[in-house]
Parts: structure tokens; C-alpha cells; sequence
């Protein structure tokens, strides 16, 4: 859901004029993700959670990150392939 406000924020701010978006964004939204999922996962006291199961929290932050970019790829072929 995080992912899907910041893609639709991302769009807003492009006028809606492609779902392709530059290399450099897709970072700067993968970094903002991470961030905001790890204040979330802190602030609902599941970091105390995951780390008695032995995760460290910038572990949380890196798993926040690599579903971002990869559902970011996901994109890219699917715009690819709609020729958008």
C-alpha cells in the first residue's frame, strides 16, 4: 500500500504522463519506502518482534528496498510491453 501512495504521488507530481519513471526516482522512492517502512515497523513495536526472531532492523529496511525495486522492474515490462 506504501508503495502504491508514493508510485501515485510520483505520477501527480509528472501530470500522469507515463509510468515509466527516471532511474534516479525510482532510488529516491526505494529510499523514502525503505524509511517509511521501517518508521512503521518501529512505531507498531515490530522491530522488538522481529528481533527476538534474530532480524536486524536494517534488514527490515533492506526488505522494504528490494520490494520497491522490484516491483519497480515489474513496471518497466509491463509499460514496455503496453508501449506506455
Amino acid at each position: 500500500m506504501l508503495w502504491f501512495a508514493l508510485h501515485f504521488f510520483l505520477l501527480m507530481i509528472a501530470g500522469f504522463s507515463s509510468l515509466r519513471i527516471p532511474t534516479g526516482s525510482v532510488l529516491i522512492l526505494a529510499t523514502i519506502g525503505g524509511a517509511l517502512g521501517f518508521i512503521d515497523a518501529r512505531r507498531r513495536n515490530e522491530l522488538l518482534f522481529l528481533q527476538n526472531l534474530g532480524i536486524a532492523p536494517s534488514m527490515v529496511v533492506g526488505a522494504w528496498v528490494v520490494t520497491i525495486v522490484f516491483l519497480e522492474i515489474a513496471i518497466r515490462f509491463i509499460a514496455v510491453a503496453a508501449g506506455v
